[in-house]
């Protein structure tokens, strides 16, 4: 299984040049409902730092690429769930899941959370998303910028770039990306979400026959 990150270019060539994943401080996030369940969770906790990073493991999207990624700069790198994980199990401070998505209704009828939920609970109209998220805090750590985690080049699958991006330029970044040391053999594409030669062939199977009604039915 994969986990998606979507982010900039310049995060993804940070992941492969310095071999780290950046957990940042979720204290920015667009979402104010999200931020106040972390600084919760933290404050009930007693950390003195926390960060977080979020992926996916849903298809994209063009909401993904749009929120998350939604400009020529943006990328997705796809993650081995395991290899990415595995080491974290022998280090405290790291918890993930998958996010929950409850809405408001389910909120009210509860009568205790678990503070160790909070980080994974999120309204019921970003469900689409379909988000796992990895979280590291410390009681002792004062509270940074961003973490890094170590990770290994091999447990990056694949590099998708926006679609956006003209064609010219993707081929530019992709050599560039590939010369990096280590990269060679990277995985490296350009998504066609919006421009796909296969799915506009299909017009070629049209017909109009003027002698018969082809219009949709309409109803109320």
């Amino acid at each position: 299984m994969r986990l998606k990150r979507y982010t900039t270019l310049a995060g993804a060539v940070d992941m492969l040049i310095e071999q780290r994943l950046a957990l940042l401080n979720p204290s920015k996030w667009q979402d104010t409902n999200d931020t106040y369940f972390l600084e919760m969770f933290q404050e009930h906790i007693n950390a003195k730092s926390l960060y977080a990073a979020c992926f996916t493991q849903a298809p994209e999207t063009f909401h993904h690429w749009k929120v998350f990624a939604g400009d020529n700069e943006g990328v997705c790198v796809e993650f081995d769930r395991e290899a990415l994980l595995k080491p974290l199990l022998e280090t405290s401070g790291y918890h993930w899941s998958d996010v929950h998505y409850r809405t408001l209704k389910q909120l009210e009828l509860r009568k205790k959370i678990n503070a160790f939920e909070l980080p994974f609970l999120k309204r019921k109209g970003f469900g689409d998303e379909k988000e796992f998220r990895l979280i590291q805090w410390s009681r002792t750590k004062p509270q940074q910028g961003v973490h890094h985690v170590a990770i290994k080049r091999s447990w990056i699958k694949n590099i998708v770039f926006n679609p956006w991006i003209s064609e010219p330029l993707f081929q530019s970044m992709k050599s560039a990306l590939t010369s990096i040391p280590g990269c060679r053999d990277m995985p490296i594409r350009r998504t066609t979400l919006i421009d796909n030669a296969v799915w506009k062939q299909a017009v070629d199977k049209v017909q109009y026959l003027p002698h018969t009604s082809q219009q949709p039915e309409r109803s109320i």
